[in-house]
């Protein structure tokens, strides 16, 4: 009889245990309203070293199933991919999808059957009845720079690094790419040598050649009031890298020493 007792009390114990267990640890909501909290967070839509991938956030303390319950549009008026297979966000985590016109959900990843276009576009997730849950029109994007939403305000711009699969940095940029330098001497003929100022913003690092080959980014820089002496005719090859920004164009200036001419100099 005792024996009995304690087996059923047992049973009474698992089976209110498993009522009442938290949905997050049995499994992914895959119906109701909770779809309508994942956002957009984060792309990259221009590289040389990775194909085109969009990340996505759940803010909810449940994991969701996106399969079969929401689609990705890049057109304001198409209906977009629909999720397949298994494509689950983590409760407060991130579910990375790869734009590369496969449309085909393989080995747990979601290939979705467009790319991205780095020259500006739009990007949306839309319920199944067409209900836009969330937008976003971006800019023209750089090379290895990734765009999202601050982490502390939810604005879109540049973000300063990489943060696939975790929270995004709180500082945002207006432009991933520095401003292109100047020096304060045009191209052209001069009758005795001098020095090149270089005008940049402040902290930027200056990396030029004077042999005509491209600056290197990742040889000595000069920093900005620091003059470039020439003493000889000279090509001069100007690049600029502002804090947190990529390299700029670069800027090319052509100054020949006393030299006895015919032609206009082009540089």
């Amino acid at each position: 009889m005792k024996t009995a007792f304690i087996h059923n009390s047992i049973l009474i114990v698992l089976f209110f245990a498993l009522s009442f267990a938290h949905p997050a640890t049995a499994k992914a909501i895959e119906t109701g309203t909770e779809f309508s909290s994942i956002r957009i967070n984060e792309f990259m839509a221009k590289s040389d070293t990775i194909i085109d991938w969009i990340e996505l956030y759940n803010p909810s303390d449940y994991p969701i199933n996106l399969a079969y319950n929401l689609r990705i549009s890049d057109n304001p008026y198409k209906s977009g991919f629909t999720f397949q297979n298994s494509a689950v966000v983590p409760a407060k985590g991130y579910l990375v999808v790869w734009a590369d016109d496969v449309n085909a959900a393989a080995n747990g990843f979601q290939h979705l059957d467009f790319k991205l276009d780095a020259d500006g576009e739009y990007l949306a997730l839309r319920a199944l009845d067409g209900t836009t849950i969330d937008e976003v029109y971006f800019p023209k994007q750089a090379k290895e720079i990734t765009y999202g939403r601050a982490n502390n305000t939810g604005e879109w711009g540049f973000m300063v690094s990489d943060t696939r699969g975790k929270a995004n940095d709180d500082i945002l940029l207006e432009s991933p790419i520095s401003d292109t330098p100047t020096l304060d001497k045009e191209s052209g003929i001069y009758k005795e040598g001098f020095a090149v100022h270089v005008q940049a913003p402040k902290d930027t690092k200056i990396y030029y050649t004077l042999n005509g080959d491209e600056p290197d980014d990742k040889k000595e820089y000069l920093l900005v009031g620091t003059t470039i002496p020439i003493s000889t005719s000279t090509v001069v090859r100007v690049m600029a890298e502002e804090p947190n920004k990529k390299p700029s164009k670069i800027l090319n200036k052509t100054y020949l020493l006393d030299v006895a001419h015919d032609l206009p100099i082009i540089a």
